[in-house]
């Protein structure tokens, strides 16, 4: 019979080798990063992978930018 580990912490996201892949991958200095999902269509995936590329970013800093430059034009809802 096999034995089922009762070791929660293993199980939690924050202790998934995906999860310290994610946090390892923030070199800028910022706040730990964090999952993000969100569904966008092919052609709008496409233009914002070519736009990173273009622009030699990561597309987690196409996304900072691009959220900082709308802030900044006032576009925000608080």
């Amino acid at each position: 019979m096999n034995k089922v580990s009762t070791d929660e912490s293993s199980d939690t996201p924050e202790n998934s080798p995906t999860q310290a892949l994610v946090d390892s991958e923030n070199t800028d200095g910022r706040q730990p990063l964090v999952p993000l999902s969100f569904k966008v269509t092919k052609e709008f995936k496409k233009r914002y992978q070519q736009a990173a590329l273009n622009a030699d970013m990561k597309l987690i800093e196409l996304l900072s930018e691009m959220l900082d430059d709308w802030e900044k034009k006032g576009k925000t809802t608080q």
